[in-house]
């Protein structure tokens, strides 16, 4: 027996590295270990999949209008390929269907989690886009940096006379942190940086030169026992988004920790404790 999730994730890695004719092959000889209950409808939604990355959109758009999926994700990941189709193929009026009934769809669904404001952020955004698409270069790069900041979970928020500094929390269950700077006067992208191991985000600071993250991360002790939140300054620099350094603090088992500046000192309170850290 092969779990359909399973089933599902080999066939998305194997369209991502675009080894088509390997993931047709899959789908064929191992459908038959999949349950019955989910058989038709695994196969059916992933041999569209293959079409639609494959860019035969007239196979996968005739497989995708035919389906009336059980499984709610599944479902909308359909109708978002083709969302997508019907754009690329400037189909206007089926697209604008599309998206009144995707509308409805999710109005009617109450249990969706975070799955549901991602799903209608892909209805605002793409009624966005049509609206946009007349517009220039400028306009267009502006509604870039709208989505993926839609998309988003912001935790910081910093800014000087120029620049704006944001440290977000991808909205897709996943545990990544990123650290963005934009220009001001354009929303310009100026750099973005991953910060690993970062399991929270407290409030920052600015420092010469630098962005100060305040980021506990999470540490084990190595006899074991319950997981500690260890304070974690994390320094960006203002200019090119590298990281720069890293100091920690003593380990709690409660992150309440907020950060100040002093000359030479990064002050940190940790519940009833203040500490200096610098010379």
């Amino acid at each position: 027996m092969l779990s359909r999730f399973t089933f599902s994730n080999v066939v998305t890695t194997g369209l991502n590295l675009k080894e088509y004719k390997w993931v047709e092959d899959f789908i064929r000889d191992y459908s038959k270990f999949l349950d019955d209950k989910h058989r038709e409808s695994f196969v059916h939604f992933n041999v569209a999949r293959l079409h639609y990355e494959k860019k035969e959109y007239d196979k996968a758009m005739r497989l995708f209008a035919q389906s009336d999926y059980d499984d709610l994700l599944m479902s909308l990941n359909a109708k978002t390929m083709l969302l997508k189709m019907y754009y690329e193929l400037d189909e206007m009026n089926a697209l604008e269907s599309l998206l009144g009934s995707m509308r409805t769809f999710l109005q009617r669904k109450k249990v969706m989690g975070y799955h549901k404001s991602n799903y209608k952020n892909i209805l605002h955004f793409t009624k966005k886009l049509l609206r946009t698409t007349a517009y220039g270069k400028e306009q267009k790069e502006k509604l870039r940096h709208e989505i993926e900041l839609g998309s988003v979970w912001i935790k910081q928020l910093l800014a000087d006379a120029s620049t704006v500094y944001v440290a977000y929390k991808k909205a897709d269950g996943t545990n990544d942190y990123i650290a963005a700077a934009y220009e001001l006067s354009s929303g310009k992208e100026l750099w973005r940086t991953p910060v690993p191991g970062v399991q929270s985000m407290f409030p920052g600071t600015l420092a010469k030169g630098h962005v100060l993250l305040n980021c506990p991360v999470t540490r084990r002790p190595p006899g074991g026992g319950a997981v500690d939140w260890v304070p974690t300054i994390v320094a960006i620099d203002k200019k090119t988004g590298v990281e720069s350094g890293r100091i920690e603090g003593r380990a709690e088992a409660t992150p309440t920790y907020s950060l100040s500046i002093a000359p030479g000192r990064v002050v940190i309170a940790e519940g009833d404790t203040v500490e200096a850290w610098g010379r």
